[in-house]
């Protein structure tokens, strides 16, 4: 496994810590985790996000780090390419990989504020083509030869750009990755993958599968690529200690990273639907403030004793991901705390699970071998404050699980009677769940029936199927075979 930091530099005024302090902790921390094993820290471009990151020139943080620390590489996670001239970006990180000795890696999004776009200039909407564009040009600058350009958004005469990267042909590249295309786009564009802290792990493992199934096309290793995910990660001797940390500040920057991502749902445009649609979803299943259980068993944080954090972040490779960026410091964690953590981390944890690697790309976990693979989207259902059944058949897209479906070609009509009942139809074809309320036509193979409380309660899983048949609370007509098959995927 690679054990890195991941930093936003948050400043709540919870914890009534100013900007100074908190930066020359981090420097603190971060020195700390070169020593103690750790390889690797990111930190993020953000602009205008008070509280949550006041880290908007992260070149100039990770200049100072590349004289705090020997060995451990540093990331920048992400430069917002669509927003800066790419020639300087490649000057600025050249110069990084000099001061650095060869350490620098690089990722590159297209950034999540409208405000940013309003501010620093383009438009939200052409992010992913002038990211593409920019790509080219980091590319063409790190090269030996001399380059003009000509492109839709950046042109210029003929320039040589120094100095020259130590690592050839250029420091390795990442992107940022949440909506399921960019996955396999990574692939194509040789990429590494930047995955969360958007999404439960039993989700960023189906999109780590795309990423893998597109490199074995294009006869990529993945791994030479790379795929890391984010979470928040607390480790103390006390195991309630730490819980009662991650209770206050980690969960604290999930509420914020849900309140902030609020923009983009709202006017992203048509290249941002996927925020719009499955992760506005998820917003309203947790109300906004997800509990610090549902993130744990979500595989969205690790908070515990060595012990624990020794048996989850196992979990975590057998689920596909053995490469963790861990944000230490996230929300307002204590000073002390967070350093306990790259302690414990560095004399237990990492030492413990050097060895331990993902399943090779298309190969299921050693048996018995638990992961978070198993769990689903209940573990939000149980807590959603307002669930409804309109809120939830939205949100069966998010649960299905494609591969428990495999081979299954169904549509079913659901009629649910009572406050909130209605009728809706879920089709499952290809490797694909639609939901809709409208009658898409033709025969259902199956028609299922019960109360809208009764539904409720199953889909929440404080209702058992057997009982609820027994009692007839849920019938069922058709296909057999497939409504077993519904009820096992979603029931």
């Amino acid at each position: 496994m690679r054990f890195d930091l991941f930093y936003e530099l948050s400043v709540p005024d919870f914890a009534a810590v100013g900007e100074q302090e908190v930066i020359r902790r981090a420097l603190d921390e971060i020195a700390l985790a070169d020593q103690a094993g750790f390889d690797g820290v990111w930190l993020v471009e953000h602009h205008f996000y008070r509280q949550y990151s006041h880290c908007p020139s992260p070149e100039v943080m990770m200049a100072a780090i590349t004289q705090r620390t020997t060995r451990m590489r540093i990331g920048h996670g992400v430069v917002l390419l669509p927003l800066r001239h790419p020639v300087m970006v490649a000057e600025r990180i050249a110069m990084l990989d000099v001061l650095s000795e060869g350490r620098i890696d690089v990722g590159v999004g297209r950034g999540l504020s409208p405000l940013e776009y309003q501010v620093f200039g383009g438009q939200i909407e052409e992010g992913r083509p002038r990211l593409e564009e920019g790509l080219e040009i980091l590319r063409r600058c790190w090269g030996e030869a001399p380059f003009s350009f000509d492109g839709r958004f950046w042109s210029f005469p003929e320039i040589d750009v120094v100095p020259k990267p130590v690592q050839r042909p250029h420091p390795p590249l990442w992107t940022a990755a949440v909506t399921p295309s960019t996955f396999p786009l990574a692939a194509e564009q040789g990429l590494g993958v930047l995955a969360g802290p958007f999404k439960p792990l039993f989700m960023v493992a189906e999109d780590r599968d795309r990423f893998v199934a597109r490199c074995r096309e294009l006869e990529i290793d993945p791994r030479r690529l790379g795929f890391g995910m984010t979470l928040g990660v607390v480790v103390l001797d006390d195991h309630r200690r730490a819980r009662q940390v991650a209770q206050e500040n980690i969960r604290w920057f999930y509420e914020q990273l849900l309140r902030l991502t609020a923009p983009v749902l709202e006017s992203g445009g048509e290249s941002y639907r996927y925020y719009r649609e499955e992760l506005a979803t998820l917003r309203e299943l947790t109300g906004g403030t997800p509990s610090l259980e549902a993130l744990d068993a979500a595989g969205m944080v690790i908070a515990g004793s060595p012990e624990y954090a020794i048996e989850r972040f196992r979990m975590l490779a057998n689920t596909g991901l053995d490469h963790v960026l861990c944000a230490v410091q996230a929300g307002g964690v204590p000073h002390a705390d967070a350093l306990r953590t790259i302690q414990l981390m560095g004399e237990q944890v990492i030492p413990a699970l050097r060895e331990a690697t993902a399943p090779a790309p298309g190969e299921p976990p050693s048996p018995g071998a638990e992961s978070f693979r198993q769990t689903d989207l209940r573990i939000f259902l149980r807590e959603a404050p307002g669930l409804t059944p309109a809120l939830l058949f939205r949100a069966l897209p998010l649960a299905f699980r494609p591969e428990r479906a495999a081979g299954l070609e169904a549509l079913y009509r659901i009629e649910l009677r009572g406050r909130g009942g209605g009728t809706w139809w879920v089709r499952i074809s290809g490797g694909r769940c639609e939901v809709s309320d409208s009658d898409p036509g033709g025969e259902p193979d199956v028609v299922l029936r019960a109360s809208a409380r009764t539904w409720l309660g199953l889909a929440r899983g404080t209702r058992r199927r057997a009982a609820a048949r027994l009692l007839r609370r849920l019938r069922s007509s058709g296909d057999p075979a497939k409504a077993a098959a519904f009820e096992e995927l979603f029931l």
